[in-house]
């Protein structure tokens, strides 16, 4: 029975719940105190009229210091009816403390937890979380340099193997210089050892992936940008290419474009001209289906600040190639041949029957997460994707990665049905998850000895990743940390509230089909979660 002055829930038929004033309480199933009762107040209502209300920061700590103010009709609670048309599942899970006098229950909320929604960038905590469970957080991944021949004489008259296997740290994100650091190390090594010449050819091995170089269900006419780069298992510096676009000296002029590469493995085609000051910005970029010629066209107003864009290039194991190519004769050594990738080869090179002349280590998984998870990195989370089905599914397809991650989710305790992945890091629009499976993910890996390695490798609200903008200077600031997901009408967050003392809470918020102001929805949710965070303080 509740006591006097608690807002009270109950089950209403079909399954939903209402939010009911302790005098008009008949049926109670659980009762929730003071703010948690408002924040439940506020979701039955949302629930029931397939709105949300319109939450803004300034309202926000007002909602929920008043859980009256939660308790106004649909209508009045409900200023905007741009989430009307929208797919909404909301689901939240107290991880330490109950919040109910049943102790057996820990579900705070639930909307639509059992429907399906399309994940985006949520499917990277599966990736991640898998990952961690299965390869350890000392995992690391090895590059190695093997050679068809042995040096004589300074000479190595074979080939040169460059042999991926699917490690992402060849990038900036990791290292001053990103991969062409690397391979200046290596030619180092070379030289001290005494090679001064190599007579074959420089071979860049991405071959170990079975799979494409783009994941079943990407948007074709998303090859061009950087989040959707190719995946190999032989990557570099994230196998895209920066490209500078500014304006000339004066209107009728060509724009200058500059690509931001020490190769000439992409070519810029310049048919940009510049504009007059006040003028819009017509720029466009677009890339040949089967090679690296890049036509930048369009207007750059006079005085326009220079822009930047990445794309994405063809062949990152061929790109790979190059650069070594280029940081061997940077050296001093001379390369007689040319680069090429395994496709010029009839079979697989036999590396046990090759000699490795050096290799590079990766750091370790721990860290690999981490850019993962806060920048949303796509193409480390196919590539982590990959890797589970090579080490662990017997092949290196996405086919045996998504049946890896089924099987373990099985044994962490998530029904495998309620999460079907196609890919690593969501991008494919086959992907379907339910709510309830992202919050038996967070249960789980919260139980796990990993838990502190996941949980540092998520965006913190205010701080830092695809959250460092969002809810700062509120409760949910250093508190909050969750994964975003997006894509086209796609909105999503999930992830952990943890308070002063440790006390935490999973959440899980999918918004599809969603065509409103987006402001307006990152309000709503963060408003959640600043909620969410008042429950712990």
């Amino acid at each position: 029975m509740c006591t006097t002055g608690r807002w009270c829930v109950e089950m209403a038929p079909g399954g939903g719940l209402h939010a009911i004033r302790p005098h008009a309480m008949k049926t109670v199933e659980m009762c929730i105190a003071g703010r948690a009762a408002g924040l439940l107040a506020a979701l039955c209502f949302f629930s029931l009229t397939a709105c949300a209300p319109s939450l803004t920061r300034q309202s926000v700590d007002e909602f929920a210091r008043t859980p009256d103010d939660l308790a106004r009709t649909p209508d009045e609670f409900t200023r905007t009816s741009s989430l009307q048309s929208a797919h909404i599942g909301v689901s939240a899970r107290s991880l330490t403390q109950h919040h109910t006098q049943h102790q057996d229950d820990k579900d705070l909320y639930a909307i639509n937890q059992e429907q399906f929604f399309l994940p985006a960038s949520i499917t990277k905590l599966f990736t991640s979380a898998v990952s961690l469970v299965l390869l350890g957080p000392d995992f690391r991944f090895e590059t190695g340099l093997y050679t068809d021949s042995e040096p004589a004489e300074g000479v190595i008259s074979g080939n040169l193997f460059i042999r991926g296997n699917g490690d992402p740290t060849l990038s900036a994100r990791f290292r001053d210089g990103g991969g062409r650091a690397v391979f200046n190390e290596w030619a180092d090594r070379l030289v001290t050892s005494g090679v001064r010449r190599i007579n074959g050819n420089i071979v860049g091995d991405g071959g170990l992936y079975e799979s494409g170089p783009l994941g079943r269900g990407w948007s074709w006419d998303d090859e061009l940008r950087c989040f959707s780069a190719q995946i190999s298992s032989l990557s570099f510096d994230d196998n895209c290419v920066s490209i500078l676009v500014a304006p000339g000296t004066q209107p009728g002029e060509k724009g200058r474009v500059t690509v931001r590469d020490q190769s000439d493995y992409l070519t810029a085609l310049n048919e940009t001209l510049t504009a007059q000051p006040n003028e819009e910005s017509t720029i466009t970029v677009a890339r040949g289906k089967e090679n690296n010629l890049i036509v930048v066209s369009g207007h750059v107003p006079l005085a326009a600040t220079p822009h930047e864009c990445r794309v994405a290039i063809q062949n990152p194991a061929l790109f790979a190639a190059t650069h070594l190519k280029l940081a061997l004769e940077s050296k001093g050594i001379a390369v007689a041949g040319t680069v090429t990738d395994r496709s010029a080869f009839q079979a697989q090179p036999l590396y046990p029957f090759l000699r490795l002349l050096t290799r590079y280590t990766s750091p370790p998984l721990a860290e690999i997460i981490k850019h993962v998870n806060k920048p949303s990195q796509n193409l480390y989370a196919e590539l982590l994707f990959l890797t589970l089905g090579s080490r662990f599914g017997g092949q290196a397809s996405a086919e045996r990665a998504s049946q890896v991650v089924s099987e373990t989710l099985s044994r962490m305790g998530v029904d495998p049905q309620a999460a079907l992945l196609y890919d690593g890091s969501g991008l494919s629009r086959l992907n379907l998850v339910k709510p309830s499976a992202v919050i038996e993910l967070l249960s789980y890996m919260y139980r796990h000895e990993y838990f502190r390695y996941f949980l540092d490798s998520l965006p913190v609200a205010g701080v830092d990743g695809t959250l460092r903008s969002r809810m700062r200077d509120t409760g949910a600031q250093g508190v909050v940390r969750a994964k975003t997901g997006t894509l086209a009408h796609v909105r999503n967050l999930a992830g952990y509230v943890e308070g002063r003392t440790g006390n935490m809470i999973a959440f899980a918020i999918m918004t599809n089909n969603y065509a409103g102001p987006l402001q307006e929805l990152k309000d709503f949710q963060d408003a959640i979660c600043i909620m969410l965070s008042s429950l712990l303080e």
